[in-house]
């Protein structure tokens, strides 16, 4: 069974693979940890999860409450005619897709746009510019199986003080074996 965060991850790509453009022409999507991308045509759209917190909810910690930051690089090089006006329309498609689908096709509870900044690097051959979107994907998961369930216990005399306590609160004494 795959992990919630890679059918997330095949959502995102699903959502943005073939719909963006740039100039009449489809912008590739690629999913990568690796910047500057080499050898790929820009503009091109990388996608990954940062990171990802997790936070117990439920009596019994039963689900988890978990948000991943998923980083979106624009990355648009140093070709002539991507301006910021350009970048921004690029961007706009991406923000459009994800509003229209805010649960990203069931797999989600939630995305919310955290905001963007410019990345610029002169380094070497490749040089490339481009623009980082910080999303926020909200979804729940069950939390895992305990190794030791309650059915192990045999319990015996259990007996109800009622009478026994001033404040009127119930209290039970349970002997396990």
């Amino acid at each position: 069974m795959s992990s919630q965060r890679k059918i997330i991850r095949d959502q995102i790509l699903s959502t943005l693979d073939g719909n963006i453009t740039f100039n009449a022409q489809v912008v590739p999507v690629i999913q990568t940890r690796t910047i500057p991308i080499l050898g790929t045509d820009v503009p091109a759209i990388n996608f990954y999860i940062l990171g990802e917190d997790d936070d117990p909810k439920g009596s019994q910690k039963r689900f988890y409450w978990r948000e991943d930051a998923l980083m979106i690089q624009l990355l648009t090089g140093n070709a002539p005619g991507q301006n910021d006006d350009e970048i921004d329309e690029i961007l706009d498609q991406i923000e459009v897709l994800f509003f229209a689908d805010d649960s990203l096709g069931g797999t989600a509870d939630d995305i919310i746009l955290l905001g963007h900044e410019t990345v610029l690097d002169e380094r070497g051959d490749k040089r490339f510019s481009g623009t980082i979107q910080r999303w926020m994907i909200k979804y729940r998961t069950d939390a895992p199986a305990p190794v030791l369930t309650l059915d192990d216990f045999l319990t015996e005399n259990t007996k109800i003080f009622a009478d026994a306590d001033p404040d009127g609160l119930v209290e039970s004494l349970t002997s396990l074996q």
